[in-house]
């Protein structure tokens, strides 16, 4: 993430485990990463057009706590 790159961070918390799903819907293509409550210092995952075309997707088991999520377009 150091490419000069911009991107927006969200935090969101969770009371108790679930299941979470991210998606983007946008006309550019994104790229999506799901960090855990260190930050960027822990990527728990990463995703670029999963969701079809452009999008991106990410469902994921988390336990209770707060997570970071990284959006970005893909500029490549």
């Amino acid at each position: 993430m150091g490419d000069g790159s911009d991107f927006d961070f969200f935090k969101f918390s969770l009371a108790n485990p679930g299941t979470v799903t991210i998606k983007t819907v946008t006309s550019g293509d994104t790229v999506l990463g799901l960090f855990d409550d260190n930050g960027i210092e822990n990527l728990l995952e990463t995703t670029d057009d999963s969701g079809g075309s452009n999008s991106s997707l990410i469902t994921s088991s988390l336990g209770a706590g707060t997570y970071y999520l990284d959006f970005r377009l893909n500029e490549e």
